[in-house]
C-alpha cells in the first residue's frame, strides 16, 4: 500500500508534489496551533523534507505556480515554528491570513466577463413597490400549496433563488421550484445591470442557464466565506467575549459596540470605510451596497450576533452567502419577507444602519404566509 502511494506521488509533476507537501505541512501546523501535534513532530517532519529532497522525491520550487508559492510559504512557517521562533498563537494568525489570501486567489481565478445570455422583457411591476421573498418563503408557498392563492402578487425572484434551489435539491424539486416562481412572480426578476438594479420579465428556465454557468465562482465565494468564519477566534476573541452575553439583546449593535471595535472587524473583510460612508444606500451603486452588506454581515459573525451554529458540511457558511446576496437584492424592494428569524434580525440592523427603506417582515408560521402577503399588497 505504501509503495503504491509513493508510486502515485512520483507520477505527478514536481509542482503537484509540492502542492501535496504544502497541504501536509499546513495540516501539521494547524494541529500544532491547536495543541494536537507536538513541537518534536514538526522538527522531525522538517528534517525529513530535506532528506526527501536529497533523495529526489521532489525538486526545489520554481515559483511559477500556486503550488510552489504555497510550498514556500508553509515551509517558511514550518521552519519558524519548529525552531521555536513562532508561538502557536502567532502561528494561528499567520495561518488564517494565508487561508484568506488563498481563498481570494481562487475567486480571481474564476472571475469571468459578464454573461450576455439574457431574454429580458419590460417589467409589469415597479421595483420600489415589490416584495422580495426569501427562498424559505417560496419553498413554504409550494409545500403549503398556496401557489394559486398568491399568483401574480408584486413579488420578484433573483438568480440566487435558483442557485439555492440547485444546491439544495434534486431535478424534480428544481422543476417544481421554477414553476412556483413563474406563478408567484409572473417571471419578474431583479437583476444588477451595470450600475443599477432593475426588474425585468424573464422565465426562470433562462435565468437558470446563467446560474449553472457561474457555479464555480459561487463556490469560490462560499469557500472564502468559510475561511473568514475563523476570524472571530483568531483575531477578535476579546471583542466577542466582551459582548457575547448581551449582544443579541441589543436593539442597535452599532450603539452597543464601539466604532473602533466595529472598524477593526470590518477591516478584516477588507473594508476601511468610515461610519458615515455606510449611510444613504439610495445613492449607492450595486457593488457599493454589496460590499457594505458583506462587511457588516461578517462583522456580525465576529460578534456572534444571531449567528447560526456551525455545521460540519459547511452548509451554515454556504447559507450565509445566499443570505448576503438576498439582502443586496432586497435592499431595492419595498419588503423583504423571510421565515429565518436570525436573518431578519441581521437584516433590520444592516438596513437601519445603511438607511435602507426596505421593511423586513418575519413570518414564523407557514400557515400565515398567505394572509401576511395579501395584507402587504392590498
Amino acid at each position: 500500500m505504501r509503495e503504491k502511494v509513493l508510486n502515485d506521488f512520483m507520477q505527478k509533476s514536481n509542482c503537484e508534489r509540492l502542492g501535496i507537501i504544502a497541504s501536509t505541512i499546513e495540516k501539521l501546523l494547524k494541529e500544532f496551533s491547536t495543541g494536537e501535534q507536538s513541537l518534536k513532530t514538526l522538527e522531525a517532519f522538517y528534517e525529513s523534507l530535506f532528506a526527501a529532497l536529497e533523495r529526489g522525491f521532489f525538486e526545489e520550487p520554481e515559483m511559477d505556480c500556486v503550488h510552489c508559492y504555497d510550498f514556500n510559504s508553509y515551509l517558511r512557517l514550518l521552519h519558524e515554528t519548529s525552531t521555536g521562533n513562532k508561538s502557536p498563537e502567532h502561528l494561528s494568525v499567520d495561518l488564517q491570513y494565508m487561508e484568506k489570501m488563498k481563498a481570494q486567489l481562487v475567486i480571481l481565478e474564476n472571475m469571468r466577463p459578464p454573461l450576455d445570455n439574457f431574454d429580458l422583457r419590460p417589467a409589469a411591476i415597479d421595483m420600489e413597490n415589490c416584495l422580495y421573498l426569501d427562498f424559505n418563503i417560496y419553498d413554504s408557498i409550494e409545500k403549503q400549496r398556496m401557489t394559486d392563492l398568491l399568483e401574480g402578487i408584486n413579488a420578484v425572484y433573483s438568480p440566487i433563488h435558483l442557485e439555492e434551489a440547485y444546491r439544495m435539491a434534486d431535478e424534480r424539486y428544481i422543476a417544481i421550484f421554477k414553476d412556483t416562481l413563474v406563478k408567484v412572480t409572473g417571471c419578474h426578476i431583479i437583476l444588477q445591470m451595470g450600475n443599477k438594479f432593475q426588474v425585468y420579465k424573464e422565465h426562470p428556465e433562462r435565468s437558470f442557464e446563467r446560474v449553472l454557468d457561474n457555479l464555480e465562482l459561487s463556490k469560490a465565494f462560499e469557500n472564502e466565506r468559510l475561511t473568514k468564519a475563523g476570524d472571530r477566534d483568531v483575531f477578535f476573541k476579546d471583542i466577542y467575549e466582551k459582548y457575547r452575553q448581551d449582544i443579541n439583546k441589543s436593539d442597535d449593535i452599532f450603539e452597543t459596540v464601539t466604532w473602533d471595535e466595529i472598524s477593526m472587524m470590518l477591516q478584516s473583510s477588507g473594508c476601511y470605510l468610515n461610519k458615515e460612508d455606510f449611510k444613504g444606500a439610495e445613492e449607492m451603486v450595486p457593488d457599493e451596497i454589496l460590499s457594505r452588506i458583506y462587511a457588516l454581515y461578517n462583522m456580525m459573525d465576529n460578534l456572534s450576533y444571531f449567528r447560526d451554529k456551525k455545521k460540519k458540511d459547511g452548509r451554515t457558511y454556504r447559507s450565509a452567502v445566499y443570505d448576503i446576496e438576498h439582502l443586496r437584492y432586497a435592499a431595492n424592494c419595498r419588503y423583504f419577507v423571510t421565515r429565518d428569524e436570525k436573518l431578519s434580525k441581521r437584516a433590520r440592523q444592516i438596513f437601519n444602519f445603511m438607511q435602507v427603506r426596505t421593511e423586513v417582515i418575519f413570518i414564523n408560521e407557514p400557515s400565515k404566509i398567505n394572509v401576511v402577503l395579501q395584507e402587504l399588497i392590498f
